[in-house]
């Protein structure tokens, strides 16, 4: 619990005054600050046998099982794969009976308690008001925790180490572990992770696998030859384009397009931290913001809009910020070169062969001056198997013209078929069309 002395203090006053599980509670803050830790030690001064002056003895069978996660009456759930509601009404259901090893109390700890679907949250609300058990709920995004939930919880802020108290905590391993390590690497190490003691930890043991921790490795380890090649790309970029250009190849090959984009915006909004007094976030020093001061600010908000960057994206941008008085005009005068070679071309026409333009051309036939009607007009009449039809024909006329033609080469010439529409007959069925049509046939024959 480094750095964090004042809630150790409330807790334990609670533990000895017996009051630490009269109610749920929340450690929020950030990542690797120890909240599952506290979580895991509450839940032994919960159960434990012996408690030596509130703290846990740490030596009992049961704060051995808390230890070796074996204690049935202690349950720890990771919130992002089973935060649901299913999984939230199990735990209520559970709560009623007792646990193997007789105990009543149910623990339940909750990590990545933001990730609670609010399905699941408000199944909890009931079950936290009615102190069926004891939540410990751990989270980076305490705010989005329903607000009913945090009234009935109570919350324990979490923040990182001071400076000071992680170097001292870093050297502390270091000497147990038998590292070597310069102060001034462990310094650096304690910032590039944000004084978090898990990341630190992480760091030095990550590190100290290729030998001493020393400043160099350390810069090494946290990438800072390539800060320092942003610095570089920003400062040309007003006065060298090719050699800001030739830094931002090299660094792409080394660096992916987001983390560049991320570092350019970092850079720019540490300089501008600076220029206001403030302290800055930029891991190495830099001397490019002088160039255009709070001008590089819409550099950083164009590239910071941009979702998942390109090096083309990023060049983009960066040349865009540009004035085009910059770039170099063209100075080569624009003139038009005749590509026929001098001894290819034609001789010229002699002024008495030449046409006149005004007088017509004989091999061409005159054109009507009126535009053509090139809408395609139906035709007039129609001939169709030597009988001529027009548009303003009707029934009664084209009965006629039909009645009136002998094909002489199917029925003879004294036999003449008429084609009519008789009003006077009702609709008749198939098989008197047929009847009807078979005595006219044989009539015909």
């Amino acid at each position: 619990m480094l750095g964090n002395e004042g809630v150790r203090k409330l807790l334990t006053k609670r533990s000895i005054d017996g009051t630490l599980g009269d109610q749920s509670m929340m450690f929020g803050g950030p990542k690797g600050c120890g909240k599952t830790s506290m979580a895991r030690i509450v839940a032994r001064a919960l159960l434990c046998e012996s408690l030596d002056g509130g703290e846990p003895c740490g030596v009992c069978p049961i704060c051995h099982s808390v230890l070796d996660d074996v204690c049935d009456a202690v349950e720890e759930l990771d919130a992002a794969s089973q935060g649901t509601i299913d999984r939230i009404r199990s735990m209520v259901q559970e709560a009623n009976y007792g646990t193997i090893g007789g105990k009543d109390r149910h623990i339940y700890i909750i990590d990545e308690a933001q990730r609670l679907s609010k399905a699941a949250q408000d199944a909890l609300l009931k079950a936290v008001e009615s102190r069926l058990f004891v939540v410990i709920l751990c989270t980076t995004e305490p705010q989005n925790i329903k607000g009913p939930i945090r009234d009935r919880v109570e919350e324990y802020p979490v923040y990182p180490p001071s400076l000071e108290s992680i170097v001292g905590r870093l050297e502390a391993v270091c000497k147990a572990e038998s590292i070597k390590a310069d102060r001034n690497a462990l310094v650096t190490i304690a910032k590039m992770n944000g004084r978090t003691p898990r990341s630190c930890l992480l760091a030095v043991d990550s590190i100290s696998v290729l030998g001493d921790v020393t400043s160099d490795l350390v810069q090494a380890h946290f990438r800072f030859n390539s800060y320092v090649c942003v610095g570089r790309v920003l400062r040309d970029l007003d006065s060298d384009l090719v050699a800001a250009f030739a830094s931002l190849d090299s660094l792409s090959q080394q660096e992916s397009p987001t983390w560049i984009r991320d570092s350019i915006v970092l850079a720019i909004s540490s300089g501008l931290r600076s220029q206001i007094g403030a302290k800055a976030t930029y891991p190495v020093e830099t001397d490019f913001f002088s160039v255009r001061g709070r001008g590089w600010t819409n550099l950083a908000r164009d590239l910071s809009r941009i979702d998942r960057p390109s090096m083309a994206d990023i060049e983009a941008v960066l040349l865009s910020s540009i004035p085009a008085s910059f770039f170099p005009q063209s100075s080569t005068p624009t003139c038009r070169v005749d590509p026929t070679p001098p001894d290819l071309k034609p001789d010229p026409i002699p002024s008495d062969l030449k046409p006149d333009p005004t007088s017509p051309d004989p091999a061409m036939p005159e054109l009507d001056s009126k535009p053509l009607d090139q809408t395609p007009r139906p035709p007039k009449e129609v001939t169709v198997d030597g009988i001529t039809f027009s548009k303003s024909e009707n029934l009664t006329t084209l009965d006629g013209r039909i009645s009136s033609r002998k094909d002489n080469g199917y029925v003879g010439e004294r036999a003449e078929i008429s084609v009519g529409l008789d009003e006077s007959r009702t609709p008749i069925t198939e098989k008197e069309f047929v009847s009807s049509f078979l005595s006219r046939f044989r009539t015909i024959r």
